[in-house]
């Protein structure tokens, strides 16, 4: 009689290994679909998630461009680019700081819309004004309007996720979030050849202002359903 070989210690140590991956893959996909149902079943949420993703698409087409357009457009070197670089993180810490002020005051669902709005304008500026001082300047003063309605957005979302579900409304949001970046990178990598550099930096300032204008126009009261929390603080 022929008898099986008996499995060595390391081929069962492999074989839980691959099974507790399996596991842990099939419980990360239902924790984000019931995310994502959870989401889609609240208009708060969704309308978030709508203008979040139009606004990380648009930023992602701007993180993969930047490079290209200071070297090519404004005709500066790493250096000056590390300036640009520097500038931003200065404007970002300088913006949080003034969101803290400023923000209890405003209602995050229209701080979130004039941040998105404003940071799209300011794009605009800097793509009509291609020089190297006025890159810098437009560097640092987007930090207020980004940390604006990043911020005032995650609030929004946290003040209307239930507290049990907050979590994986959060998960959801950061899957969601990195598969908007993707298609922003694989876009911008197509249209940066195709239509040009500055072209696809428009576009990517028109999201930004298109997540703005929907955030305004669909957190309204009318749109949302009854019993929506209002708050004003963060």
């Amino acid at each position: 009689m022929i008898q099986a070989p008996t499995p060595t210690s390391a081929e069962s140590q492999i074989a839980e290994s691959i099974c507790s991956i399996k596991t842990e893959w099939v419980a990360f996909w239902r924790e984000w679909i019931g995310g994502l149902r959870l989401v889609s079943q609240q208009r708060p949420l969704s309308y978030t998630f709508l203008a979040f993703g139009v606004a990380l698409i648009g930023d992602s087409i701007l993180g993969v461009l930047l490079v290209v357009f200071v070297q090519d457009v404004v005709g500066a070197g790493a250096q000056e680019f590390g300036w640009i670089l520097t500038a931003r993180g200065v404007g970002g810490v300088l913006g949080g700081l003034i969101v803290a002020r400023v923000g209890p005051r405003v209602q995050p669902k229209n701080l979130m819309a004039y941040g998105l709005v404003g940071t799209g304008a300011l794009l605009i500026i800097m793509l009509q004004a291609p020089i190297l001082p006025v890159v810098l300047v437009t560097a640092v003063l987007v930090g207020l309007p980004v940390m604006s309605w990043m911020i005032a957005g995650q609030t929004w979302l946290q003040v209307h996720a239930e507290d049990q579900y907050r979590g994986r409304v959060f998960g959801a949001l950061e899957t969601y979030s990195a598969l908007m970046g993707l298609f922003g990178i694989g876009f911008a990598s197509l249209s940066g050849e195709s239509v040009g550099v500055l072209y696809s930096l428009y576009i990517s300032s028109l999201l930004f202002i298109s997540a703005g204008l929907l955030a305004f126009f669909l957190l309204q009261p009318r749109f949302l359903k009854t019993g929506a929390v209002e708050r004003k603080d963060f």
